[in-house]
């Protein structure tokens, strides 16, 4: 579904993504896990359209978005959840959903919200609820709904576990296999390698603006490599 390749990538001219190769298969969870600073987030800038893209090519279902708009690539199927969720605070949970269905028309929208508010019924019950209200977890699961609004083919998550207590994480990551379950491909960027890792089917290790290793899941976790330099277990 997404094919990354020789990808290099960057700040005018700074460039920050070295040498980037990585696949996401159709109906995968892959996690791209690693440091603070290691350049997951200018990864997904860079898939998002955000980056300048100096060398190699990102292709999505086959076709390039080298250079399209972010708004070109979101209508081809790709949603992302921001890192620090980024709502409309002064605007209602509902509002903020209909924002995320901008590329939808007439009953498409309602039926999109519909689909939203049965997998998250807090959502529902707090429709009309100024958005800044809402605590830190329900704000997360109100930026999952709005990303899931434009009807994804991909949902790309940015950290989604950042600032939350740990029985919000332990709920954010049973929505993502959850939504897995439904049928949509995930792209999980996170800090917290063996949690993520022990729920993608893929992983990837990004360091210093390049992939390190890469492997299942659960194998990475048992790798020597792994387990001494990033979880600190020996």
């Amino acid at each position: 579904m997404l094919e990354i390749k020789n990808l290099e990538a960057g700040y005018k001219s700074i460039v920050v993504l070295w040498d980037i190769n990585l696949h996401v298969n159709k109906g995968e969870i892959v996690s791209i896990v690693g440091p603070n600073g290691a350049g997951k987030t200018s990864l997904i800038k860079s898939i998002l359209g955000f980056l300048d893209i100096k060398r190699g090519e990102i292709k999505f279902e086959k076709n390039l978005l080298n250079n399209l708009n972010p708004n070109k690539i979101v209508s081809r199927g790709i949603s992302c959840v921001v890192e620090g969720r980024k709502i409309f605070s002064d605007l209602t949970v509902e509002d903020n959903l209909l924002l995320g269905a901008y590329n939808l028309k007439g009953a498409e929208v309602r039926n999109r919200i519909d689909f939203v508010f049965e997998l998250f019924p807090i959502l529902k019950e707090r429709r009309k609820q100024m958005s800044g209200t809402l605590s830190g977890g329900e704000q997360q699961i109100l930026a999952i709904g709005r990303a899931l609004m434009s009807k994804p083919k991909l949902l790309i998550l940015d950290e989604p576990s950042l600032g939350l207590s740990p029985k919000i994480v332990s709920l954010i990551y049973r929505t993502v296999k959850q939504l897995n379950e439904l049928g949509i491909t995930i792209l999980l960027v996170e800090q917290q390698i063996t949690r993520a890792l022990k729920l993608s089917h893929r992983g990837y290790i990004l360091e210093t603006g390049r992939i390190v290793k890469e492997g299942q899941g659960i194998e990475l976790l048992k790798d020597e490599q792994v387990i001494g330099t990033y979880l600190g277990l020996v």
